[in-house]
């Protein structure tokens, strides 16, 4: 059972070797040396192209229309009643 925001308490003994405890339950972890490799510095050229291909790619996927599938609610609406507009646009 885990709590999101227990307090852990870290402990150290004698020998060096450190131990994370919870609740006095012993708590397995990894300890992180390696840094992360950093990426290189950009010069505004290049910053400015990533944007605009990337805008370019999320203007795409946003002017796609939304196609309800065949078998979707909306389709089966009783005579007289009309069904949500977003069904109605791309039938």
């Amino acid at each position: 059972m885990r709590q999101q925001g227990a307090k852990v308490k870290l402990y150290q003994h004698f020998n060096g070797t450190p131990e994370l405890r919870w609740r006095k339950r012993k708590l397995r972890y990894t300890v992180l040396t390696k840094a992360q490799r950093q990426a290189a510095e950009a010069d505004s050229k290049t910053v400015n192209t990533r944007v605009s291909n990337a805008m370019a790619t999320r203007n795409e996927k946003n002017n796609k229309a939304h196609k309800p599938v065949l078998d979707h609610p909306c389709r089966e609406y009783p005579d007289g009643k009309s069904a949500p507009e977003e069904c109605n646009a791309t039938l």
